[in-house]
């Protein structure tokens, strides 16, 4: 994957869906590092954690804010279909700015 020049892209594949729960795994790129990331997601909540960055140290702020733009995305991707027992997307790929 080609790292974005500003930003943050994620890259999330759907891992499992059963019981009412959706796990996604994949990755955030920016521009001088990458994140593993894990989430598992409900209709009430989601729970969000991320790896060791590959590239440069990403600061306590910025693994934040990459927490937090990831579980909004994914909640605002998922919660609906969750709520109506419908299936989720196998892939969530998007750019957020890190403002």
């Amino acid at each position: 994957m080609t790292r974005p020049l500003n930003g943050v892209r994620f890259e999330l594949l759907l891992t499992s869906n059963d019981a009412g729960t959706a796990r996604y795994e994949g990755h955030a790129y920016l521009p001088k590092a990458s994140v593993a990331i894990a989430i598992a997601t409900t209709a009430a909540a989601a729970d969000t954690a991320l790896g060791a960055a590959d590239g440069e140290a990403l600061s306590a702020s910025e693994r934040a804010v990459i927490e937090k733009l990831c579980t909004a995305l994914v909640r605002a991707a998922t919660r609906a279909l969750l709520s109506k027992g419908e299936p989720v997307p196998q892939k969530i790929v998007r750019w957020r700015p890190l403002d």
